[in-house]
């Protein structure tokens, strides 16, 4: 297979124009599955591919006899329970680290403990982890190389949130306490990690009144205010944001624009903010969930009745509806993941035949993702040393090779990580993964010592 080196740039415009070649198909709408009344990945509020046409989700609660559950399922709509929360224990989060281990949270309510689990994917050697006097894990987790996962924990005893690291044994670090300056995280609003390596978030005082602002912390828990909104980001939905690939944030709110039914929004690293889309005057509004997928552009979904699965169309700055979904069809609050065979899959929280949720897939065209790094630890190394490719799209790696050379044996643990070793005899200069998709080659080159 022909490799060939782009950066993050030329991969975006490779991809546009696959896209514009592929962009007249009529979407084609699959149910996986129809989540019955019986606890079964009810609510789910996360999806993600764990290899090529295998996928994990998290149910947000089920039952009172039944507490959360992580299941599988495959792009065929075979699901499978891998592991069940404790009865009313509410899970909150699913990760996949870049160990290879599931990693999830849970915690049953007022007054009652936090834990952080992990165990290998097939539900077995699971490991719990008390949060203690951290309280309540909360926010969505964040795996970055090589080996650590960030949170915000919401603690039982007042209203001061807590930026925590955790290490592969469970250890919990504390790194920032949001002061009373600092406000609180917006309920509802995802923590991302952005390409220069730090996290950005939105905080307020009040989860309907301004002030309210995007935060960033860095990996030791420095804390700044990047911008501070000019009205109130939401009426309720959160503010889904989204770190992308040109080191920006975006954004969608459900109001404002020039129809006032919504808009997306970007904002720099250095706090300049632009209003870039605004949806339209009828159809799809009060957007939840954006995202970037391997074309450059962003796609979300609504939670309006019927939900619509949108594009932000980087090309043209236009909000395009892609595909309105029947009640039972599902329903959104959604989210949505693009697998390695290009097409869209997603997981509705509400809807489908008793109302409780639907697990689905769109193929609207695009062309199967080929994989991309956007970090090597370390970035140096000898002989033997194990190193960590991050980036995107990496399941089913084949093969690595430093520097063109001999092609080496790769490990992949997630679908941002792989892990190598430097073999003998390498040289410095660039790294080249291979997956069934094609080739990525590093614009930076790997030290070798």
């Amino acid at each position: 297979m022909k490799q060939t080196k782009y950066s993050i740039v030329a991969y975006i415009f490779l991809y546009g124009g696959n896209w514009l070649a592929s962009a007249q198909q009529k979407p084609v709408f699959k149910l996986l599955y129809d989540v019955p009344n019986d606890g079964t990945a009810g609510a789910s509020t996360t999806i993600f591919e764990v290899s090529p046409g295998l996928f994990y989700g998290l149910s947000l609660f089920a039952i009172p006899t039944q507490g959360g559950s992580i299941y599988s399922i495959t792009s065929s709509g075979s699901l499978k329970t891998i592991y069940g929360f404790p009865p009313q224990n509410t899970a909150y989060s699913l990760v996949q680290a870049s160990d290879g281990l599931i990693w999830s949270d849970y915690h049953g309510g007022t007054n009652k403990p936090g834990y952080y689990v992990s165990m290998s994917p097939n539900g077995s050697n699971v490991l719990t982890y008390p949060t203690g006097k951290l309280g309540y894990p909360g926010f969505v987790m964040t795996p970055t190389p090589p080996l650590h996962i960030y949170d915000i924990d919401d603690p039982v005893v007042d209203q001061t949130y807590i930026f925590v690291r955790l290490d592969q044994k469970g250890n919990i670090t504390p790194l920032h306490e949001f002061s009373g300056s600092d406000g609180i995280p917006l309920f509802l609003s995802p923590m991302v990690r952005a390409t220069d390596g730090n996290f950005y978030g939105i905080a307020t005082f009040n989860y309907s009144t301004l002030p309210a602002w995007l935060y960033r912390l860095t990996p030791s828990g420095e804390f700044t205010k990047i911008y501070q909104f000019a009205t109130f980001p939401s009426h309720g939905n959160g503010v889904p944001i989204a770190a992308g690939l040109d080191g920006n944030i975006y954004g969608a709110v459900d109001h404002g624009g020039t129809n006032n039914r919504g808009e997306i929004f970007r904002i720099t690293p250095a706090g300049q903010f632009d209003t870039i889309a605004s949806f339209p005057a009828t159809g799809m509004d009060s957007p939840q969930s954006i995202t970037q997928f391997a074309d450059g552009n962003f796609y979300g979904s609504t939670t309006t009745n019927p939900s619509y699965i949108f594009r932000l169309n980087m090309a043209t700055n236009q909000i395009e509806g892609l595909y309105s979904m029947t009640s039972g069809q599902g329903q959104c609050v959604c989210d949505l993941v693009e697998g390695m065979d290009g097409k869209i899959y997603g997981v509705a929280s509400r809807g489908g035949m008793v109302g409780s949720g639907t697990i689905f897939s769109i193929n609207i065209g695009l062309p199967k993702p080929l994989p991309m790094v956007t970090q090597v630890e370390p970035a140096s190394g000898a002989a033997g040393t194990p190193v960590v490719l991050w980036g995107q799209y990496l399941l089913g790696a084949t093969s690595v090779q430093f520097n063109g050379g001999p092609p080496q044996r790769v490990r992949v643990t997630s679908a941002q990580s792989a892990w190598v070793k430097v073999p003998t005899g390498a040289t410095s200069g660039p790294i080249t993964i291979t997956t069934a998709n094609g080739s990525y080659t590093t614009t930076t080159s790997f030290v070798v010592q």
